[in-house]
């Protein structure tokens, strides 16, 4: 039995070792504080001394998480860094603009990347600091997901709220706004406000009581109640506009493989820094079953593999579970597609939708698009008038 995994496992990483060109992972930042500090009826007021993070920090546990997966994800494709490999030219990171995620990134990135002997900085930090600084941008399109677009994007989260599909949502959690207004004593108007404090007493069960439970919602049928409408807010909301931001993540991942492809890059390690949703949104657009409607737990990650094989690309993905660091990933298809899916056919997966194009889509047209477009009228009115007068004489 033993042969026969470390068989299985050899051929694993042959396999990766003569087909892997290039990585694309997705993770979901690490544990954090809720979002909002709220106080429930008949619960003790914790001392603002006491309470060691601000709202939607990240905490101790979820730094120290990440950075072991930094470490787990780099002994896994640790043939990918070779000796020729520059973290500042093989390595591209990026993540959202909120803190929780570019902490996050920092943190893996410090698992994945420690200084090694043959470089400079090894000898004069190395014992006492295993640590060497790694760029990252930041862009704030990866925190416009799900129901943070109703401050990012008020023109889109307008537009929404006034289709007939946005209105049968808003309808279908009229019971839970009730029954929350009532057990939590809080104004609950809108999916926004739901959604607030779901969120709170579900990270409240994830800390394990760190923030005290209040008696109410501490039973296993409430809080797979709490769970479930989190899972449902968060799904059925982001369905209404999945193509538009779930095809701007997916231009992202198309336009770094084909430029990795045509050498315009090098770089093989793409690594971004985002939040639940944003996985949630990805496996909606590509169809990958269970993941589409379950916001994964923190420091999960999607695994996206570019493989070259018999002189064609291909992608295959994995998850992997952040809340089980020794689990191994499991692996996940598309829609419509094999194990190793043909980069055409993912690409045909979703729309491709530019910055540009989505930054209209969320914040409407800006002044200058609105200029351009009144010159481009007058122009053409111009233009007709000294045709028609040329005709003339």
């Amino acid at each position: 039995m033993i042969k026969t995994l470390l068989l299985l496992n050899f051929l694993f990483y042959k396999e990766l070792h003569f087909t892997l060109q290039q990585l694309h992972i997705f993770f979901r930042h690490g544990e954090r504080m809720p979002l909002n500090y709220l106080t429930f009826p008949n619960e003790i007021i914790e001392n603002n001394n006491t309470i060691l993070y601000k709202p939607g920090q990240l905490t101790d546990n979820g730094i120290i998480t990440e950075y072991m997966i930094g470490k787990k994800i780099a002994s896994k494709y640790n043939f990918l860094i070779t000796q020729n490999f520059s973290t500042e030219e093989n390595v591209y990171a990026t993540s959202g603009v909120d803190k929780r995620v570019v902490e996050s990134l920092l943190s893996i990135l410090a698992g994945m990347f420690p200084p090694s002997k043959n470089e400079t900085l090894y000898n004069t930090l190395y014992k006492t600091l295993n640590w060497k600084p790694i760029a990252i941008t930041t862009n704030e399109i990866y925190d416009q997901c799900g129901t943070g677009i109703i401050k990012s994007c008020p023109f889109l989260y307008n537009t929404l709220i006034k289709t007939p599909e946005f209105k049968k949502i808003n309808l279908s959690f009229s019971e839970n706004k009730k029954l929350f207004s009532q057990l939590t004593t809080i104004n609950i108007d809108t999916l926004y406000d739901l959604d607030i404090v779901i969120d709170n007493l579900q990270t409240r069960y994830i800390l394990n009581n760190s923030l005290k439970i209040p008696p109410w919602a501490n039973t296993n049928s409430f809080k797979k109640k709490v769970i479930e409408i989190h899972n449902n807010i968060q799904s059925s909301f982001s369905k209404l506009f999945v193509n538009k931001i779930g095809g701007w993540h997916h231009q992202t991942i198309i336009k770094e493989i084909r430029n990795f492809i045509t050498n315009q890059t090098a770089n093989k390690i793409n690594l971004y820094g985002v939040h639940d949703i944003n996985l949630m949104l990805l496996s909606q657009l590509y169809g990958i079953p269970h993941l589409n409607d379950t916001l994964l737990p923190f420091s999960s990650y999607i695994i996206f593999e570019v493989h070259f094989i018999n002189n064609s690309y291909y992608i295959k993905a994995e998850y992997g579970n952040g809340s089980n660091l020794s689990s191994i990933e499991t692996p996940i298809t598309f829609f419509n597609c094999t194990k190793y899916c043909l980069l055409s056919n993912f690409e045909s997966l979703g729309p491709i939708v530019t910055t540009e194009e989505w930054n209209i889509k969320c914040k409407g047209p800006t002044k200058l698009d609105e200029n351009y477009i009144g010159y481009f009228t007058i122009s053409v009115l111009l233009i007709y008038y000294i045709t028609k007068n040329y005709t003339k004489n």
